[in-house]
This record gives structure tokens, C-alpha cells and sequence, in this order.
């Protein structure tokens, strides 16, 4: 049996619809990497670092027995999934899904 691993996401969304974004990010996390073990209240930040809208923002913990660069990659997958578009901004910028190690 492979060992687990605690892996903890800080998530945000500015953009559409922030709370359906978050909701989607958590479900995807736990059905790609592992059970979810903790999570957050959802709470409002003001965006920072540039003009924009506010984020909803969670943080969350998973077990997983992925390696590194396997979750690495699934966050990637999961925020192009929910329709974050990388390699455009220079910056901070508005984004429908932000997921953070």
C-alpha cells in the first residue's frame, strides 16, 4: 500500500460563478487526487495586486497518494477544466479558478 500524503489547496475564483467554481475545484480535487479531510468556510477577499473583482476564496485538505508532479499537474488540468486560461497574463489578473499548493 502506498503512503498517504496531506496536500492542502488554497482556492479562489473572481470570475462568473465564483461559489459553482469553488464547489466544482473541491469535487474535482477529491475525485482526482484523493478524499477530502478538511475544508474551509468559503470567505470574500478583495482581488489584490490589480483591479478586479473580488475572490471567493476555501482552503481545503486531501489525502492523497500522488506524487508531486502528479498533483501538480491534476491542478493544472482541473483550473483549465473550469476555464482558466494560462499564458496570457503578465501579472495578477481575474481568473474563473486559482488553485495554490
Amino acid at each position: 500500500m502506498k503512503d498517504t500524503t496531506t496536500v492542502y489547496f488554497s482556492l479562489g475564483s473572481n470570475l462568473g460563478k465564483r461559489l459553482f467554481h469553488l464547489q466544482k475545484a473541491v469535487i474535482m480535487l477529491g475525485d482526482f487526487l484523493g478524499p477530502v479531510t478538511a475544508l474551509s468556510p468559503v470567505y470574500e477577499t478583495p482581488a489584490w495586486g490589480f483591479e478586479g473583482e473580488p475572490f471567493f476564496n476555501a482552503c481545503i485538505a486531501v489525502e492523497t497518494t500522488k506524487s508531486p508532479e502528479e498533483v501538480l499537474k491534476t491542478i493544472v488540468h482541473i483550473e483549465t477544466l473550469l476555464g482558466r486560461v494560462r499564458g496570457q497574463e503578465s501579472g495578477y489578473v481575474s481568473r474563473t479558478i486559482d488553485i495554490d499548493i
